[in-house]
């Protein structure tokens, strides 16, 4: 095939006369997980870890504690989840560290119970937000209370877990 290329990056080719077409896919969405301690379920990546109030200060200053956030069975590693309290309000922050990622959707667990769902539908009731394409890098969750009692309230854990949908264009 004399004077014919091909690109071997893409996913279709045409050639048409003094013209190469190049088809580019679209970003595909992927389910992100937060990585925490403990599993619950039967799905490897459901997990949850516990923040107790006063762990974490607030950024760029303090000392906030920090999760992966992570796609896939190999835990590919894309994001974090950074938590603090400050002025009786809990703050859970989704940022994506990795380019050409972004947040299409969010969705939160924080409770004072242990999570014990399937995944299946959105049992992560505490919150959920959803962006308009291309997605966000970024989101910050405020919370006032957990349960029903106020931030400066609780004495016990609270119990974190988190699932995005996220554009993988990487």
């Amino acid at each position: 095939m004399v004077g014919a290329t091909y690109a071997w990056f893409s996913d279709s080719t045409e050639i048409a006369e003094n013209r190469f077409i190049v088809e580019i896919p679209e970003p595909g969405t992927e389910s992100a997980w937060v990585l925490g301690d403990n599993r619950f379920n039967n799905n490897p990546n459901q997990l949850y870890f516990d923040y107790e109030i006063g762990d974490g200060s607030a950024p760029p200053n303090g000392v906030p504690i920090e999760r992966d956030i992570f796609i896939g069975q190999e835990f590919d590693v894309i994001g974090k989840v950074i938590v603090w309290d400050e002025n009786d309000m809990l703050y859970i922050k989704y940022v994506m560290t990795e380019g050409d990622v972004k947040i299409e959707s969010a969705l939160l667990y924080a409770k004072l119970t242990v999570p014990n769902f399937t995944g299946v539908g959105n049992n992560y009731e505490t919150a959920d937000e959803s962006f308009t394409w291309p997605g966000v890098t970024e989101y910050t969750f405020v919370l006032s209370q957990v349960n029903g009692t106020l931030i400066n309230n609780i004495t016990s854990s609270v119990y974190i877990t988190g699932k995005l949908d996220v554009y993988d264009n990487r």
